[in-house]
């Protein structure tokens, strides 16, 4: 024989307040995907750096770092000289955020590009690319892949300080002068595989967490 139940009525409240973190959830997860978008105020007084041979160290014009994001397109055609003539001093740009995929393969650059204390979200691609100077990325952090298979720096190429958080593939780059690595954090699988061996090293303080592929005699020696 059944029992008669009691019916349990539950108050709104019950209902409303997993409603309002849900809701609260999904607004803070909106609101910093519209506040990592590039900045057109940042890109213009980059421009107007390098047009005077400036650093453009965005932390001095921004102090509020979701406003010092830029575009990937804007720095591969800035790079490339499309927006803007380059002076001799090159680019120079500091601080900056870039959310999305840069692609810098297969491209001749024939000054100075220093990308310092950057912070790259997405997968970062300079495979077969030639730089006639300097390539500076020291201090920088890059949260996905960096690729630098085949590339060619007829000078100094400098990671210095900077972190790699995701894979990291050196292999058949050439570096005329100096490959500097002092200080730099490798926590993803690096290949050095066939790295040319002639190149100056310099890694003091270097740490290789991660797997690594064929460590050539001068990087060994480096990290010794």
């Amino acid at each position: 024989m059944s029992m008669p139940g009691k019916a349990i009525t539950l108050s709104p409240r019950y209902f409303f307040i997993p409603l309002l973190i849900f809701f609260s959830f999904t607004y803070k997860s909106i609101s910093a995907q519209e506040a990592l978008t590039p900045n057109p105020l940042a890109e213009a007084w980059i421009l107007e750096k390098v047009a005077s041979g400036e650093v453009a160290d965005l932390s001095e014009q921004f102090r509020n770092p979701s406003d010092r994001v830029i575009s990937a397109e804007f720095l591969e055609n800035l790079a490339t000289g499309t927006l803007t003539g380059i002076p001799r001093q090159g680019v120079r740009i500091a601080n900056a955020t870039i959310v999305e995929r840069l692609l810098f393969e297969n491209i001749d650059i024939p000054y100075e590009l220093h990308l310092e204390s950057c912070e790259f979200r997405e997968s970062v691609d300079f495979s077969r690319s030639h730089f006639a100077q300097d390539l500076n990325l020291s201090h920088s952090r890059f949260l996905k892949p960096i690729d630098f298979t085949d590339s060619r720096i007829d000078r100094s190429l400098w990671f210095d300080g900077a972190t790699f958080e995701n894979q990291a593939n050196f292999s058949l780059a050439g570096v005329g002068r100096v490959f500097i690595l002092q200080d730099a954090v490798f926590e993803g699988e690096t290949d050095f595989s066939l790295l040319n061996a002639g190149v100056q090293v310099w890694a003091d303080g270097a740490q290789l967490q991660g797997a690594w592929i064929l460590l050539p005699r001068n990087l060994a020696a480096a990290w010794s």
